[in-house]
């Protein structure tokens, strides 16, 4: 079953390339090595005694995850956007529903999974408004007791960790060559792949958007207390929102990394004047504000308080 939701231009984008029919390939061997300890993980934490529980392996790829629960009987449907991948699941799988789409518009009518997971980092090659979405979508496609499994790259492991140049592979499948840039600021890694096999060379890149949970947790959070205060439903589709969901995320990575915003102090006059000017959106930032200090320990500044001001009455004045 295949599911068309998206036009055809957005459905197409740069990570979709990286993850070919030669990913697969080089790949696998190096994924294989902790395949049976994640299985395990899934198994004990989550999915013991829930072998009638519905489950939905989230970016399943070439089925790594699923194709071996769905042998040890566990209810595991699938949903990726390569549709090579979902040919060659159905092939062994064919009883369990296999989805071809993408994770932002899974239609969410088809079914409520008591548990969703996604390993090996497969989010984060969207930009922070089309991350987002992948979120909100789970939460429609979740049951309201379910369990959302998120794997994630160690943020502070790879950055105090990082190297720039890496390489696997072996003479009989092939090799990985492979150049990293890390941006710390904006918390984004660019990957520049050759992948070699046999005597044929392909080029890649492709860019990695670096997440903990607690930044997407609070960027949801801050999303919520916007939307509740203005009694509003977010247009993810404006470009406002984009601007102000971008915004949240550099406001996250500087609080991680301890950064004030690089600029000077704004005269505390200029923010009382948006006080009486933006008096809703100033009431908004202060809940903001309170709801950050109480998740995370961060305080906001004048110019941290002014600038989210600015934004949220943009994104809540001008919806298209």
């Amino acid at each position: 079953m295949d599911i068309q939701q998206l036009k055809k231009e957005k459905t197409i984008n740069y990570s979709e390339n990286f993850f070919d029919e030669t990913y697969d390939y080089l790949y696998k061997e190096l994924l294989d090595l902790e395949l049976d300890e994640q299985l395990s993980f899934l198994k004990d934490n989550y999915l013991k005694d829930k072998s009638d529980s519905k489950i939905l392996d989230f970016c399943c790829g070439s089925g790594r995850h699923l194709i071996p629960l769905v042998k040890d009987n566990y209810l595991v449907d699938g949903i990726d956007i390569n549709a090579m991948y979902i040919d060659s699941i159905k092939q062994v799988v064919p009883t369990r529903n296999i989805y071809c789409g993408d994770v932002r518009n899974f239609n969410k009518y088809l079914t409520k999974y008591d548990v969703i997971y996604s390993m090996e980092s497969s989010i984060g090659y969207l930009d922070d408004t089309e991350t987002m979405k992948i979120f909100k979508n789970v939460e429609n496609i979740l049951d309201y007791k379910g369990k959302f499994i998120l794997h994630l790259i160690n943020k502070e492991y790879l950055l105090r960790n990082f190297t720039s140049r890496m390489w696997f592979g072996n003479v009989d499948r092939g090799f990985v060559l492979e150049e990293r840039s890390l941006n710390p600021n904006k918390g984004n890694i660019e990957l520049r792949q050759l992948r070699i096999i046999g005597d044929k060379i392909k080029k890649y890149k492709v860019e990695l958007r670096l997440y903990t949970l607690q930044e997407i947790k609070l960027i949801s959070g801050i999303v919520d207390i916007v939307q509740y205060r203005y009694r509003i439903v977010f247009d993810t589709e404006s470009f406002n929102y984009s601007r102000f969901i971008t915004h949240l995320r550099a406001l996250m990575v500087r609080k991680v990394l301890h950064q004030e915003s690089g600029e000077d102090e704004l005269d505390p006059t200029i923010l009382e004047l948006m006080k009486l000017k933006y008096a809703e959106a100033f009431e908004t930032v202060e809940s903001i504000s309170t709801y950050l200090e109480g998740k995370a320990g961060w305080k906001l500044n004048q110019n941290d308080k002014l600038y989210l001001v600015l934004h949220i009455w943009r994104v809540t004045h001008r919806q298209n």
